[in-house]
């Protein structure tokens, strides 16, 4: 009987811990450009780290480069979640050209933060012409 009591125990306290409430952020960039883009992309939630390389054709597409989940607790309403949703962004045209824009610039207005529903946001980054000037 201890056993079982044991094991309940044990259980419980398992399953409670896995439900902390966190957000699902969608990383989407959209190129407004008139050329493809290049995106590389580095994320590090918790040092399991993902690094990828997306092409995204021009005139307004768009894709999502990476969905993640971040502990509530970690997201502090008057911060934003960029560094945690991504550690670093590079952007380029295919002949090699980098991009200006500035990854987590708190100075950057191309990028847009809204809710999607209640337990999800969408990270908008625009990239335009002007980004490659």
């Amino acid at each position: 009987m201890k056993q079982y009591l044991f094991l309940l125990i044990l259980s419980i306290l398992l399953f409670s811990s896995c439900g902390a409430p966190s957000t699902q952020y969608d990383l989407i960039i959209k190129n407004s450009s008139s050329k493809p883009i290049h995106v590389f992309f580095k994320s590090d939630p918790l040092n399991d780290i993902k690094s990828e390389k997306v092409i995204i054709p021009a005139n307004k597409q768009s894709k999502i480069i990476s969905t993640i989940n971040i502990p509530n607790d970690k997201i502090e309403q008057t911060t934003n979640p960029c560094k945690m949703i991504a550690k670093e962004l590079e952007i380029s045209r295919e002949d090699g050209q980098l991009s200006n824009y500035k990854w987590c610039s708190s100075s950057n207005t191309d990028f847009k933060l809204t809710l999607v529903d209640f337990e999800q946001e969408e990270y908008l980054v625009t990239i335009k012409d002007s980004h490659f000037d």
